[in-house]
């Protein structure tokens, strides 16, 4: 894959609680690759969800005691997401060059993982699952209890190999398109900051994302959750 779906900007992404959908370039240096790598990141749109249905009454006349059941939604500010599809190259070239000596398009990638994280300058060489998922409410500054938190809302569990590291159990959460998200630290066990935390999720070219629409990748990623804060989140990828 060289091409990520999902901006405006390329390098780093300004996300509100709405996330942006991205795409981003990535270029492979080996049949199996050791590391995740950066990304060059486009956005192609982004949104938040908003209620756009208008209230409806009830008529009453005195002395009338009416049973009403109400149905309203409210957004999380707690969480984003990104979407998108994945093109890319395994290449032949020296170290930075931008000019491939030869190059193999790899047309439909079906193994390695996309990573978020707000660590613009992230290694992959000291991975590991956290020791609890509450680190991650930690992080990012959520009341555990909260229906939202991480620890209410990454409840199960994924396998992943990511680099040299294989068959990593992390905490997941599930959404509801069937993809998982799974948290791991990158400095270690004990990571407790937003920058020593990724998010991941499998890489998939016959998925779809929440919509319905072809997507090779959907991932979720904790956001600050005060109104109109935003969070920098930078993507990386492992073609395998």
């Amino acid at each position: 894959m060289s091409s990520f779906d999902a901006g405006q900007n390329l390098g780093e992404i300004k996300m509100n609680k709405t996330i942006m959908a991205l795409a981003f370039v990535v270029l492979c240096s080996g049949f199996v690759f050791a590391a995740v790598n950066p990304a060059v990141v486009n956005e192609i749109n982004n949104s938040k969800w908003t209620n756009t249905a208008s209230g409806t009454s009830v008529v009453l006349e005195g002395g009338n005691v009416s049973a009403t059941d109400l149905g309203v939604n409210t957004s999380t500010e707690k969480w984003a997401g990104a979407f998108g599809e994945i093109t890319g190259n395994l290449i032949l070239a020296q170290n930075g060059d931008a000019n491939f000596l030869y190059n193999w398009t790899l047309t439909a990638p079906d193994a390695g993982e996309v990573c978020v994280t707000t660590n613009s300058g992230a290694t992959w060489t000291n991975l590991a699952a956290l020791t609890g998922i509450g680190q991650v409410d930690t992080a990012y500054g959520f009341t555990a209890g909260d229906t939202d938190s991480a620890t209410n809302t990454m409840t199960g569990s994924t396998s992943f190999d990511i680099g040299t590291f294989v068959g990593l159990t992390l905490d997941s959460l599930t959404d509801n398109a069937g993809w998982n998200t799974g948290v791991v630290g990158l400095n270690g066990a004990g990571s407790a900051v937003p920058d020593d935390l990724a998010f991941c999720v499998h890489i998939d070219s016959s998925g779809t994302d929440y919509q319905g629409d072809a997507s090779d990748y959907e991932v979720m990623m904790p956001a600050n959750e005060t109104v109109s804060i935003t969070e920098t989140y930078y993507f990386y990828a492992e073609l395998v």
